[in-house]
């Protein structure tokens, strides 16, 4: 589990200093290691790591799959920060109306944690 969740933290960190392709990577290795392993959390997570890099590459079709994904396990394991993300990567990845219906509700999401005095992330 441990290694799992370093390798969840380097693919966050990866993809925040700009090292998309390390973090894409790192972020697949994750997803599918805490898959087979049962890790449900850091699957979502590194699912939606996955989610915003392909959004930023402009693979739509995968973003919207790992975001989508991603969505249905933070919804069963209740990590409210993740479904945000995650809304949030559908959210940009989508070009239609449904854009702002997802960013509304990742919005919604973060206000509510904020309000629970949770921290924000960062981007």
């Amino acid at each position: 589990y441990l290694e799992l969740a370093a390798l969840v933290g380097l693919a966050g960190a990866e993809q925040h200093a700009n090292d998309s392709q390390a973090a894409h990577g790192h972020a697949t290795s994750a997803a599918e290691r805490a898959g087979n392993g049962g890790f449900r959390h850091l699957q979502g997570v590194a699912l939606t790591t996955l989610a915003e890099l392909d959004g930023h590459r402009g693979a739509t079709a995968a973003a919207i799959s790992n975001a989508g994904r991603a969505l249905r396990i933070h919804r069963v394991t209740g990590y409210r920060l993740g479904e945000a993300r995650a809304l949030s990567a559908l959210g940009w990845a989508t070009q239609t109306r449904t854009r702002q219906r997802y960013l509304a509700k990742a919005g919604a999401i973060l206000s509510e944690l904020a309000a629970a005095g949770k921290p924000a992330p960062q981007t």
